[in-house]
C-alpha cells in the first residue's frame, strides 16, 4: 500500500453555510493554498447519504437516488486532496460520464455486529455502472491520427466510442452509538472497451481496445482527539 500526504495534511478546514445555504470554506493558518483544494466540500458526509431516510429493520433494503447515488458512484465532483489529481483529471470526460452513465445501487441492512471495537450496523451494497457505446472526442482518450498511422491521410474521419458494464459490491460498517462510518470496502469489476473508428465513406475500420477492470477501495475512519 502506497501512502502519500495531501496538500491539506495537518490543516484545519472550517465549513459554514452562508445566507443562501452555500458552503463557505475557510482554511485555518497563514499558509495559503490554491483555491482548487478548497472546492466541492459539503456539510454532509457522503457515506451518510447511503443511509435510509427512515427507520429500517434487519434484512430491509433501499435504492440510492439523486446526490447519494452520484456521490457513491464517484460521478459527482469531490474535493481535490493531492496535486496529481489536478493534472490527471479530465473535466470534459468526467462530465460526459456523469451525464450518460446508468447507475443503480441498492443498500441492505444486513446485521448488527462488533467491528473495530464499535457496535455497528453492517450494510451490504450491490450495484451496476453501465455506459452504452458513448461517442466521445478521440482527444479525450488520448487517440490521435498519428498514433494510428493515418496522420497523412485525407478524407478520413476519426471518432471514438467507450462503453463499460461494471458491477459494484461492498460492505459498510456504521457505528450505532457514535452515528458515524467506521469502515467501507467496495469492489468494482467488469469489462470496459474503447474503440477508434476510421471512416472515409467507403470503408470503416475499427480498432478495439478491451480490458477487464478490477478496482478495490477500503476506507477507515477514526475520531481524532484534538486534546
Amino acid at each position: 500500500m502506497r501512502e502519500k500526504d495531501g496538500i491539506l495534511e495537518g490543516r484545519t478546514i472550517v465549513l459554514e453555510l452562508d445566507e443562501e445555504r452555500q458552503v463557505v470554506v475557510e482554511l485555518e493558518g497563514e499558509e495559503e493554498v490554491d483555491a482548487l483544494y478548497l472546492e466541492h466540500f459539503r456539510m454532509t458526509h457522503w457515506v451518510d447519504l447511503m443511509l435510509s431516510e427512515g427507520e429500517v429493520q434487519e434484512g430491509e433494503s433501499w435504492s440510492l437516488e439523486g446526490e447519494a447515488l452520484s456521490r457513491f458512484a464517484d460521478l459527482d465532483e469531490t474535493p481535490t486532496y493531492f496535486e496529481e489529481e489536478d493534472e490527471d483529471g479530465d473535466d470534459e470526460l468526467d462530465e460526459l460520464l456523469r451525464e450518460f452513465a446508468e447507475v443503480d445501487v441498492i443498500v441492505a441492512f444486513d446485521a448488527i455486529e462488533e467491528h473495530e471495537g464499535q457496535r455497528c450496523g453492517r450494510l451490504e451494497i450491490e450495484g451496476s455502472l453501465v455506459l452504452k457505446d458513448l461517442e466521445v472526442d478521440p482527444d479525450l482518450l488520448g487517440i490521435d491520427p498519428d498514433s494510428l498511422g493515418i496522420g497523412d491521410l485525407e478524407g478520413v474521419d476519426l471518432t471514438a466510442r467507450i462503453q463499460h458494464d461494471l458491477t459494484l459490491e461492498g460492505t459498510a460498517w456504521i457505528s450505532l452509538e457514535e452515528r458515524r462510518p467506521v469502515e467501507l470496502r467496495v469492489g468494482i469489476r467488469g469489462p470496459m472497451s474503447m474503440s477508434a473508428i476510421l471512416d472515409n465513406d467507403e470503408v470503416e475500420v475499427r480498432f478495439v481496445f478491451e480490458a477487464e477492470v478490477e478496482i478495490t477501495h477500503q476506507i477507515t475512519w477514526t475520531l481524532v482527539d484534538k486534546d
